[in-house]
């Protein structure tokens, strides 16, 4: 008779195994957070965040972070930074609503409330600061500073340093921009 107990103890013990280690080493914490999480090594913190992800090694803290996920490898913190993420990975968005509308972009970083909030595709991009990149969809930027540039919709490999620089620039490429520099009204460089 104990023969027959440990036998389905042993079977019921390795389907338990088995059927869990589908998801490993995963952390949610808030309503709806993770509800719908098919990837390993992820954490997950606020409303929503991380709902729907099917990725590993994604961190998500602050309401509706991170809430799509395909992709892997991104942190975001703030509420609904990086919440349209589909494809994007190597992300890193700081300060709420920072890439938050995100889809494929990859290797960002985002620092400050709204920085790349516009940013869908773009690329291997630096943003420090509020609103810096804010509608900029583009690869290789580099900006420092609150509104930097503050118009820009299109370019590449592109250094903007200091509030506000670039004012009226709407697309450009190769440019570097120091100090509060104001252009003529919609100019292309």
């Amino acid at each position: 008779m104990k023969k027959k107990y440990f036998l389905f103890t042993t079977l019921a013990l390795l389907a338990v195994v088995i059927k869990t280690s589908a998801q490993t080493d995963n952390t949610f914490s808030g309503i709806g957070s993770g509800v719908n999480n098919t990837g390993d090594f992820n954490t997950g913190f606020g409303k929503d965040a991380l709902l729907n992800n099917t990725s590993n090694s994604n961190n998500a803290f602050g309401v509706r972070a991170l809430s799509i996920a395909s992709a892997g490898f991104n942190s975001a913190f703030g509420n609904e930074s990086m919440r349209y993420n589909t494809f994007g990975s190597l992300n890193s968005a700081f300060g709420t609503r920072s890439l938050m509308y995100n889809i494929t972009g990859a290797s960002n970083i985002a620092i400050g409330h709204r920085s790349m909030e516009s940013n869908t595709t773009g690329s291997n991009n630096t943003a420090v600061g509020y609103a810096s990149l804010l509608f900029a969809n583009g690869n290789n930027n580099i900006a420092l500073g609150v509104n930097t540039p503050r118009h820009l919709r299109t370019g590449s490999y592109n250094v903007f340093i200091g509030a506000e620089t670039a004012k009226n620039l709407i697309s450009g490429n190769g440019n570097v921009f120091l100090g509060n520099v104001i252009l003529e009204s919609a100019p292309t460089t």
